[in-house]
């Protein structure tokens, strides 16, 4: 083989080689591109399930504190004497504004409950991430808190009054959502009043056929009230442990 033909071969080889190492280096670089972009989706995915769940914190602290709160002055405060010697607009105010405060809690119930996915992918990136066990404890806490106050309305061990099954639970929450594109929100009690499609639904007036007869029921519901206002305490201790939205004093646990 002549000098010249080897020259050829071997410049030919080394042209091959550097072309290989050249799409071996891009094949990296789209590589390491690819998981510095999914490590960005992520953050952001994760920054945005956390914006998302903190959305609704808020409010479901102010609509658990509303509906623990009325529970507690029924049992505690004799707030029931509206419905016997209160005058009209009273007793118009027990019955409809205590039917409001527990859809209001059904309504951001639901809300969670339609937003399930996102906390589930919440916890899957904190976990995926290596995040501390306690982040991950503290969703299934909620979850756990929630579930007791389902099982509280629902369960048959007590008198009907204020039983409703959880498929009621949740319908007579959706009554009081606003369904967005991206974002859900519950109704106030203004719009509660003037809307006829709400106050006329079987379930709506089912449950204020209930509130209006806790004059006369209270003894019999008695035990319901005291597990649904000790539950709704201890989900709102859970959500606001450090007391910086509702003061310790307004969160007293009625006993049995």
């Amino acid at each position: 083989m002549s000098s010249e033909l080897i020259t050829t071969v071997i410049s030919s080889a080394v042209v091959l080689g550097a072309g290989g190492l050249s799409i071996w280096g891009q094949l990296q670089a789209i590589r390491m591109n690819q998981k510095l972009q999914e490590g960005r989706q992520q953050k952001e995915r994760i920054t945005k399930n956390n914006d998302k769940v903190s959305a609704y914190v808020e409010p479901l602290i102010q609509a658990v504190h509303e509906l623990q709160s009325r529970f507690y002055n029924i049992l505690e405060q004799d707030f029931t004497r509206y419905l016997t010697n209160g005058t009209l607009r009273q007793k118009d105010y027990f019955i409809k504004h205590t039917t409001f405060v527990i859809m209001q809690y059904f309504a951001w119930a639901e809300i969670l409950l339609r937003e399930v996915q996102f906390i589930n992918m919440y916890i899957c990136d904190h976990e995926r991430q290596g995040k501390s066990k306690a982040q991950i404890e503290h969703i299934h806490e909620f979850k756990k808190r929630t579930e007791e106050i389902t099982k509280s309305f629902r369960t048959d061990q007590w008198h009907q009054s204020l039983m409703f099954f959880a498929g009621e639970q949740r319908a007579l929450g959706e009554l009081l959502i606003d369904f967005g594109d991206e974002s859900f929100t519950c109704k106030g009690y203004a719009t509660f009043l003037s809307d006829q499609s709400i106050l006329q639904n079987p379930l709506t007036e089912a449950l204020m056929a209930d509130v209006q007869k806790l004059d006369t029921t209270l003894a019999q519901t008695h035990p319901r009230l005291v597990a649904l206002q000790n539950s709704l305490i201890e989900l709102l201790d859970h959500l606001d442990k450090d007391a910086i939205r509702i003061d310790r004093n307004e969160r007293k646990k009625v006993t049995a």
